[in-house]
């Protein structure tokens, strides 16, 4: 479909965008010792640290027409700037905000010195290939000298990069709202929730018929789940015959996101341990959670969401795990 306002001789090529009628001469271009850019859509780019910003890609410009990013002098512009965002569909989550030049931006570059080096291949190149990040999306279209007699003049709105040497404005603070990051939180709780009933199930089928502990004894560890203290509850267990119970086989956990545990772990110390230091079963899961959610979200921020879920979140976990391994025994004593 052709979008309201393109003429209607300005058509998409089959290889990809040509954003202007490629037939042109290069008169069109009218180099008239300035390469006069002008950004179509907004233009995404990094700056020297790899960083999102709002900045010109000088460099991409020059390499696309074979010269050194030296040689261009940038001698006037007139910018805005603006944040882009989207949305992860397949996790129902928006995305990073990110710095952009807005669309409507234009560059003036000084170029006296390379005049002759500059063809018309390789500014049709340009407007066809586009330049900066996420290009297949539709960002970083530009149009080349299609001013015509049209005079530039005015002040400067905001000047991204300067021949004299001055700096871009700093970007808007780009740390991700405390909303999302509480959403982010319970999404990871409810995919942790999860991958730990699974472990829960697998146990089960670990654990011999013969060796599930009796149903008067798993109604105690209910209760034991539902107080205060739960290694007091288990170390209250005096009777000889209910500590056999929990210690009369030793389950293998390889498998499981739990490195900080042995291989082999008794009912009682699963539960001991799920008491005493719950970040060693929920810990590693809660870390993969984080990063494979928040990929989107700097390094601190990722950290602090992981030690904030490890602080408010473990015990929590480790309970409800615990619950459900218990009806899941008691299920299977029954069959």
């Amino acid at each position: 479909e052709e979008d309201e306002g393109w003429d209607n001789d300005e058509e998409e090529n089959e290889e990809g965008w040509v954003g202007l009628v490629e037939k042109q001469t290069h008169d069109s271009f009218n180099l008239n010792k300035q390469l006069i850019i002008t950004t179509l859509s907004p233009l995404l780019a990094v700056n020297d640290y790899g960083h999102p910003g709002a900045r010109f890609p000088v460099h991409e410009l020059a390499d696309v027409l074979d010269l050194d990013a030296a040689q261009l002098t940038l001698s006037r512009s007139y910018t805005r700037s603006e944040m882009i965002g989207g949305y992860h569909t397949h996790l129902c989550l928006p995305r990073q905000q990110l710095p952009a030049i807005a669309a409507g931006s234009v560059f003036i570059f000084d170029t006296t010195a390379v005049q002759e080096h500059i063809t018309e291949n390789h500014l049709l190149q340009l407007e066809h290939d586009g330049l900066g990040l996420r290009k297949g999306e539709g960002y970083g279209r530009v149009a080349v000298n299609r001013h015509g007699d049209l005079g530039l003049t005015g002040r400067t709105e905001t000047p991204l990069d300067d021949s004299e040497g001055q700096t871009a404005p700093n970007p808007p603070d780009s740390k991700v709202p405390q909303e999302l990051q509480n959403l982010l939180r319970d999404i990871v709780r409810t995919r942790c929730l999860a991958e730990m009933q699974q472990y829960a199930r697998d146990i089960t089928y670990r654990i011999p018929r013969n060796k599930i502990p009796s149903n008067a004894l798993l109604g105690r560890l209910r209760l034991f789940l539902r107080q205060d203290s739960l290694v007091k509850s288990l170390e209250d267990l005096r009777d000889k015959p209910a500590e056999e119970q929990l210690t009369n086989y030793e389950i293998d956990i390889r498998g499981f996101n739990m490195p900080n545990l042995p291989n082999q772990l008794t009912l009682y110390n699963l539960f001991k341990t799920a008491g005493t230091k719950p970040d060693a079963l929920t810990g590693e899961l809660i870390k993969i959670w984080v990063e494979q959610l928040a990929e989107d979200c700097d390094k601190d921020t990722r950290e602090t969401m992981i030690q904030a879920l490890m602080d408010s979140e473990s015990g929590n976990l480790c309970r409800d795990f615990l619950d459900y391994l218990l009806t899941a025994l008691r299920r299977k004593s029954r069959t």
